[in-house]
């Protein structure tokens, strides 16, 4: 309906949304970055060294976060539905280049940090495509 509708009442309830998430993904950040590592430590003794890349990998939580209204927002009508899936594909090939590239040198915390930049990449991408193809064009 926002699609069809008010431009302001979208860019308004993007934003919101927007807003929540970061506040979500940063306060699951935290939880994953501080209290996971010590939970295995107790519980897992024997994963004890999979925390670094934990840690490593809850950095891209917050953007995984972010992205999810504006993915919602492009697949709430059809009209973006080949847009979604380019931009999809360029972040997946993204990460799959540098993870061959990587991973042979520098291993498995080189993938995670890949992986952090393949989800900032993401976000980027679908805000940016929103900011300028959608919310300025209205």
């Amino acid at each position: 309906k926002l699609h069809n509708g008010n431009p302001l009442e979208l860019k308004k309830v993007y934003f919101k949304s927007l807003k929540l998430m970061a506040v979500s993904g940063l306060a699951i950040l935290a939880v994953y970055f501080f209290a996971l590592p010590a939970v295995i430590e107790i519980l897992l003794p024997d994963y004890l060294s999979a925390t670094k890349a934990i840690k490593v990998l809850s950095l891209s939580l917050p953007f995984i976060f972010l992205a999810t209204p504006g993915v919602q927002l492009l697949l709430s009508t059809e009209k973006y539905l080949k847009q979604v899936l380019l931009l999809s594909v360029f972040t997946l090939v993204f990460n799959v280049a540098l993870n061959l590239v990587v991973i042979p040198k520098f291993g498995f915390l080189a993938a995670a940090w890949i992986t952090v930049a393949s989800d900032a990449l993401s976000f980027l991408i679908f805000f940016l495509f929103i900011k300028y193809q959608i919310l300025n064009r209205r």
